[in-house]
């Protein structure tokens, strides 16, 4: 599934709505809607925040898939951003810092994220990957 909104603070929301309407119908468990909402619910702040998405007419996408990783059933989330002049890195977030842990969050839920560049320019794709389970949670799509 993918879907591509502008670049605004309620497109945020939208985001994590989208695994939240997505992966139950999919039989997901809880769980797995739950970290999945929220790690697209960082990455999209992140790309509007800290990227052109963000930026006048700025816009990015969602995508979210399964599929079977290693005989394991996997959920695959996905921002495809603007870009920006810097990568997308974990970064030292002091106690008292109100903000800046989002990545810390991502990497904390996901089984493992990163970037790729997309297209032409500084467009990148940053994307986790969450554990699904062994043998439940959600039933796999295309390998």
């Amino acid at each position: 599934m993918t879907l591509t909104l502008p670049g605004t603070e309620h497109s945020v929301r939208l985001a994590r709505q989208c695994a939240g309407l997505t992966l139950p119908g999919v039989g997901c468990l809880p769980s797995v809607v739950a970290d999945a909402e929220a790690v697209l619910s960082e990455l999209a702040g992140n790309a509007i925040r800290h990227t052109a998405s963000g930026g006048p007419h700025g816009e990015f996408s969602v995508e979210i898939w399964q599929k079977l990783r290693d005989g394991r059933a996997v959920v695959l989330v996905a921002v495809h951003d603007q870009g920006s002049a810097g990568c997308p890195v974990v970064r030292p977030v002091s106690e008292s810092a109100e903000g800046g842990r989002g990545l810390l969050v991502v990497a904390g839920l996901a089984q493992r994220w990163g970037f790729t560049p997309a297209g032409t320019g500084c467009a990148r794709i940053v994307w986790a990957e969450l554990d699904a389970g062994h043998g439940h949670g959600c039933p796999a799509g295309d390998e």
